[in-house]
């Protein structure tokens, strides 16, 4: 994120041909593209991941150490 110089909003950005970074947020089926195709680069079985899984195993996380929902959120 320092790298893209993101401080808020989307993690995951629109990068146009010359890899400018865009303050639009991908498309949850792009997001959830870019999840599988690297679980199965990783050797993983790209069925067992989703985006939302991501999103919500850290969410569970988050709250199992204590940090309050909205934060987590931001």
């Amino acid at each position: 994120m320092e790298a893209a110089k993101i401080v808020k909003g989307s993690v995951f950005r629109k990068i146009d041909r010359w890899g400018n970074v865009s303050a639009r947020a991908l498309e949850p089926s792009a997001v959830n593209a870019i999840v599988k195709r690297r679980a199965q680069m990783a050797g993983l079985d790209p069925a067992e991941f989703s985006a939302h899984g991501l999103r919500s195993g850290y969410l569970t996380e988050a709250a199992n150490r204590g940090i309050p929902l909205p934060e987590a959120m931001e």
